[in-house]
């Protein structure tokens, strides 16, 4: 498979049920009626691919701490974790969502010219498979 593909977006939080979407390979549709967080969905997705807009404050989101990224690319599967207010750093680890059994590799959200271990840099390996 050349690229990646996302398998599933996660939210988390201290006595909250996890809030997640699922993706299938080939075309997903998220479709539904007004408000029911569509665009909220988009949002964390742009959030988890390193945008420097902060989530969107919706009541939904109160207890909320971390999101997670489920991706796939040649057969390996990453998960890319980060916190909700505080998206400086992201962790990766080299198993499921629901499986973090590796210790994470630590990736900076911004490019620096001294660092190759950032967000980009992670999304461009994957890329180039």
């Amino acid at each position: 498979m050349a690229g990646y593909i996302f398998k599933e977006l996660r939210l988390t939080g201290e006595n909250k049920k996890d809030a997640f979407v699922k993706f299938k390979y080939g075309l997903n549709v998220i479709s539904g009626p007004s408000n029911t967080g569509k665009t909220f969905i988009f949002d964390c997705l742009d959030y988890m691919l390193g945008s420097s807009d902060k989530l969107k404050p919706i009541p939904e989101i109160k207890g909320y701490s971390n999101i997670f990224l489920e991706i796939e690319s040649d057969d390996q599967v990453y998960t890319i974790e980060t916190e909700i207010k505080n998206n400086n750093i992201y962790k990766l680890y080299r198993s499921k969502v629901n499986k973090l059994n590796t210790e994470p590799e630590i990736l900076k959200r911004k490019l620096e010219s001294n660092s190759k271990v950032n967000l980009n840099s992670f999304f461009f390996k994957l890329k180039q498979h």
